[in-house]
């Protein structure tokens, strides 16, 4: 079968040995330096002379593949152009002819009307777009298909594997392509969503709170998005923060606790509320974060309350990933035993 896409060398220029007509000659040009060997290619002889006059009535054009040092001819390929005769140790070129184009605009026709659109109903063999997209589609569903991939989701097209339940073992070269904050999705049984809090050269680490870990077990339908909400992403993750301090209990179900992430502003909410937070009395009541913080001690402010009595709480993030709850400003202590509690956290961090 012809190859309508045939490659191109620029200013290949060699001789060839003499050959007679027929498609069953053997044609050894001097140099087949550069030329491409993994499509058909034309090649000229006897355009001009050594001298490098024209001879317009010995121009000869064939198609053909170059195998080894020789040029096959190609069934159909002598004379594609010019007549079809003896060369006695001919100049050969490969330029730019009718027969190489008007083969690129026949390939193209195969599956386009002639003003471009993919013609109506014909079933096309393709690579898939992403791995949700069958490999054999109409033109119509390709189209279709190809607008749909407008979700905030790029495809990864490359390989994810567990490395524990919060790394992901991927390609060198991670550093340049994704960064912390990016959104990921990908399928274990069922589809999961994570945020990367962290990129290495082969190693990404990504949280989805208490809502999803990674298993052990194979990866697919891998994507990645930079996009502030990408279609399916959730709005949040729970997470469970580890409650204590100097003798406090793990307060009680009531609490509940969720996070989100833009690029690297890590946005927490943290509510408790408790009949009963039995412990030896102290200063600080501490929380375990989502996430890291890349900051040092810094204050919050009085952006946490303690409601039973409308005492304002001062709340204080720290690099280890916690941040600590003090009664007031005074740094008044908390008693052995605090009813009636209802504690509400709210902030941001840098991750």
């Amino acid at each position: 079968m012809t190859n309508f896409f045939r490659k191109y060398l620029s200013l290949y220029s060699s001789t060839a040995n003499t050959f007679a007509t027929g498609e069953g000659v053997t044609i050894t040009p001097a140099s087949v330096v550069g030329l491409p060997t993994d499509t058909e290619i034309t090649l000229t002889f006897d355009r001009v002379d050594s001298s490098g006059l024209k001879t317009p009535s010995k121009m000869e054009r064939i198609r053909g593949t170059v195998t080894g040092g020789n040029f096959v001819i190609s069934a159909s390929g002598r004379a594609v152009e010019g007549t079809e005769q003896t060369h006695t140790s001919p100049v050969v070129e490969m330029i730019v002819n009718a027969n190489d184009w008007n083969g690129i605009v026949n390939g193209v026709l195969v599956a386009h009307e002639q003003t471009g659109i993919h013609k109506s109903g014909l079933t096309l063999t393709s690579p898939k777009i992403n791995e949700d997209v069958a490999l054999t589609a109409t033109a119509t569903q390709l189209n279709a298909q190809i607008l749909a991939t407008n979700d905030g989701w790029t495809l990864a097209d490359e390989s994810w594997a567990y490395a524990s339940a919060t790394t992901i073992t991927v390609p060198t070269g991670a550093a340049s392509r994704y960064a912390k904050g990016d959104k990921i999705k990908l399928t274990q049984t069922t589809v999961k969503y994570f945020y990367v809090v962290g990129v290495a050269d082969t190693v990404l680490t990504v949280t989805g709170g208490s809502d999803y870990t990674v298993a052990n077990a194979a990866i697919t339908l891998n994507y990645y998005s930079h996009a502030v909400s990408p279609v399916g992403f959730p709005a949040y993750f729970w997470w469970t923060p580890n409650i204590a301090y100097a003798g406090y209990a793990q307060l009680s179900a009531y609490t509940q606790a969720f996070f989100s992430i833009i690029g690297t502003m890590c946005f927490v909410h943290f509510t408790a509320d408790d009949k009963s937070i039995i412990g030896t009395a102290d200063k600080t009541l501490r929380i375990g974060l989502p996430v890291l913080p890349v900051i040092s001690s810094s204050y919050w402010g009085n952006n946490a309350m303690y409601i039973s009595g409308y005492v304002h709480i001062r709340a204080i993030l720290l690099e280890g990933g916690t941040i600590d709850l003090q009664k007031d400003i005074s740094v008044a202590v908390w008693s052995a035993t605090e009813t009636g509690v209802f504690i509400r956290c709210t902030g941001s961090y840098n991750i």
